[in-house]
């Protein structure tokens, strides 16, 4: 049965092109006032609105806030004249479902973006109304399915809001901040985003600015003109440019110099780069999304991060959930995870004992999904029987388990026991770095050597270590 839409649009010429582009696909209503759909709600349901922006007028803001108010389950989509990220941001957290601009040729996404409402707008009030197991277990795969098509595994309603949120601002093209903490997946979570959008047949192009100098990540990031610097012996193109028509993810954006955060900012503001070494400027048309596992907003207030350029980043923030507060999800993280480990080896999936799934389900994961697909992958090394025991699963955790076991345990041990965990999972993570596993936990490196000393934490011999 086709789905129905409603279409709200003053101009004849531009609902006959909509509807004309929707025919065959969906029985489509036209009415050419919020008031009059207000009205034909009341009598048809419908599986989605479209609500356009007219040509010369804002949008109608108190409209859409009354049509979501009255009809919350039914799914709508704005068709804008002209993009604005504050009226896309508005329209978003008013409810809407999706945000698309009427740029040359944007009913040819229509079908996609209507299909996409109308499916999410079915399993959101499938979800809710779902009486019986057998049918929230249906539900439940097809949600769940529907996040592997953007490589995210799980259920949880942590994590199912953060990606419904995600899928809402998608086509809005606002810049989006992604908050949490380190391992979540928050480049997993901007990629699903990029996927979402209007963008997603452009560059998505990833670039963590801790993981180079600072005086380097500029030239990265906007390029170089030949002989700009020692070494520079070509003009190179940077990141911006690569990244021209898609998204630029920038993870770990907090630890960017004030310099490059003030070229950030004026791209953020211009739309343009300049190339270290030009005096030229270029136009580029790219979505930013950056990520940080501190608190932006409290770094900013305390001077450590550049305020204006905050305010710009962060016009959609979206925080990604550790792995503890999605403890359902560590099951079907750790299944995926084994699948793919003995896919690529060409062997048995391993069964899992129950003990075992009693200690990895029990355990907090401070190293959240980062750490689970490391201990994943050794424990399919360790199954050489294809099974997986309790006796298999690292020490450390198996440790954490038995604590749990004692009731009787002071605030003050529970601390020491999640520190010590936290410190070591971050160690691991860095490759025994301090320098890096300090500032990954806000903390200087001479207070990290502190903590290791004072938990008695077993380190590599020091000649394995990097002291960078």
């Amino acid at each position: 049965m086709p789905a129905s839409i409603l279409l709200v649009e003053s101009a004849r010429e531009a609902a006959a092109a909509v509807a004309g582009t929707l025919a065959g696909r969906c029985h489509v209503v036209v009415r050419d006032t919020l008031a009059g759909a207000l009205d034909v709600l009341q009598v048809e349901p419908f599986d989605c609105a479209l609500l356009a922006q007219p040509l010369r007028d804002a949008l109608d803001l108190d409209g859409l806030r009354a049509l979501v108010a009255r009809h919350d389950a039914l799914p709508v989509v704005v068709l804008a004249a002209r993009g604005s990220e504050d009226v896309a941001v508005a329209a978003m957290k008013l409810g809407a479902a999706d945000y698309v601009v009427k740029r040359a040729g944007f009913e040819l996404d229509l079908p996609r973006l209507v299909a996409d409402a109308v499916g999410r707008g079915a399993l959101r009030g499938a979800l809710e109304h779902a009486s019986g197991a057998a049918q929230r277990t249906e539900l439940s795969a097809a949600l769940r399915e529907r996040l592997r098509t953007a490589g995210i595994v799980g259920e949880s309603d942590a994590l199912v809001q953060t990606a419904l949120l995600l899928e809402r601002v998608a086509s809005s093209g606002a810049p989006v901040l992604l908050e949490g903490e380190t391992g979540t997946g928050k480049e997993l979570m901007a990629r699903a985003l990029h996927l979402w959008s209007d963008r997603a047949r452009r560059p998505f192009v990833a670039q963590n600015c801790a993981a180079i100098a600072d005086g380097l990540l500029e030239s990265e990031l906007f390029g170089c003109a030949r002989g700009a610097y020692t070494g520079a012996d070509r003009a190179r193109p940077g990141l911006f440019e690569e990244a021209h028509g898609g998204t630029l993810f920038l993870d770990e954006i907090g630890e960017a110099a004030r310099e490059t955060q003030a070229k950030l900012l004026r791209t953020l503001q211009e739309g343009e780069i300049r190339r270290v070494g030009e005096s030229a400027t270029r136009r580029v048309d790219v979505r930013i999304v950056a990520a940080s596992n501190r608190d932006l907003e409290q770094e900013a207030r305390g001077g450590r991060f550049r305020l204006d350029l905050y305010h710009r980043l962060s016009v959609v923030p979206v925080r990604v959930p550790a792995l503890r507060e999605r403890r359902g999800d560590v099951r079907l993280l750790l299944e995926h995870f084994l699948d793919a480990y003995a896919r690529r080896a060409g062997l048995p999936v391993p069964r899992v004992d129950a003990d075992a799934w009693r200690i990895l389900e029990s355990y907090a994961w401070p190293g959240n999904v980062r750490e689970l697909q490391n201990e994943s992958f050794r424990l399919m090394l360790a199954a050489s029987d294809g099974r997986i025991t309790a006796d298999r699963v690292s020490v450390s955790i198996r440790g954490h388990a038995a604590r749990r076991q004692t009731s009787e345990r002071s605030l003050k041990e529970i601390l020491r026991d999640v520190e010590s965990a936290t410190i070591q999972a971050r160690l691991r993570q860095h490759g025994y770095q301090r320098a890096i596993t300090a500032r990954s936990l806000g903390i200087t490196r001479e207070g990290l050597w502190l903590k290791i000393r004072q938990l008695g934490l077993q380190l590599p011999r020091r000649g394995s270590l990097q002291e960078s």
